[in-house]
């Protein structure tokens, strides 16, 4: 019996001292609650994620919105654009004519400042340009005397040496 008690006895003692180990290791496990309040105070208010999620997703959706009116309104602006101009072939037709009416120009100013041989002052392909306007009426009311002389063609800088 002796024995028995001592061995009971080294039982509880062992119990015991574990029982203390886990409310030690429990009580070190827990926070601090100082620790915890001055946690809490420095992350500030700590928002659900629910509503984290929720509000994301309405941020998405707004901006996505936004960046969907920004491009109708771009394309719309684009369109108005592309309407407005004339078509390619207005446009290079009316290059063309720009160019006539400069050639025509140029050769009544080198006329009327009394050059001689003007149509050696312009390219082949010139010359070929302004008889298609002569041969289309496309002179541009430009003959022979007509059209004053400019600053350029009497100060001398559209001669050729």
């Amino acid at each position: 019996e002796p024995l028995e008690q001592a061995t009971m006895k080294k039982l509880q003692e062992r119990r015991v001292k574990e029982m203390k180990e886990r409310e030690e290791l429990k009580e070190a496990q827990a926070p601090n609650q100082e620790v915890k309040f001055r946690v809490m105070q420095a992350m500030g208010r700590v928002e659900p994620l629910e509503q984290k999620i929720e509000r994301i997703v309405s941020d998405k959706r707004r901006g996505l919105q936004r960046t969907q009116r920004e491009k109708e309104e771009d394309l719309r602006s684009i369109m108005e654009r592309a309407n407005s101009r004339p078509l390619l072939m207005q446009q290079a037709d009316s290059l063309v004519r720009a160019k006539r009416r400069a050639l025509f120009r140029v050769r009544n100013a080198l006329r009327q400042a009394g050059v001689r041989d003007v149509n050696r002052h312009f390219a082949d392909d010139e010359l070929e340009e302004m008889d298609r306007a002569e041969d289309e009426k496309e002179s541009y009311g430009y003959t022979v005397g007509t059209e004053p002389l400019t600053g350029a063609v009497t100060q001398g800088s559209l001669f050729r040496p």
